[in-house]
């Protein structure tokens, strides 16, 4: 005899910022099991704080490089991870 189950326990989502739906990953219906990733949010502030943050680490790698050519690579190298450090603590996820 089929049944339908429903889920006991329900939980909002919000996302940190505006965002829309770009992808939905499952469908009514589908088992879904902690972890599985059921859609995905398109955010043109993050993308945009992406792109800013990719554009600063080509930079920096630029610089570490300069520096790797003048000072060594171990100096250059120890740059390089300061300053990607830095920059991805600032785009927010």
């Amino acid at each position: 005899m089929p049944a339908v189950i429903e889920a006991s326990d329900q939980s909002p989502l919000f996302s940190p910022d505006v965002a829309q739906i770009s992808q939905l990953h499952v469908s009514p219906g589908d088992s879904v099991k902690q972890g599985d990733v059921l859609i995905s949010l398109e955010s043109m502030t993050l993308t945009s704080q992406i792109v800013e943050a990719q554009r600063r680490i080509d930079l920096v790698t630029v610089h570490g490089t300069l520096l790797a050519q003048r000072q060594g690579e171990s100096l250059a190298l120890r740059f390089w991870r300061r300053a990607v450090h830095v920059i991805l603590r600032e785009v927010v996820i």
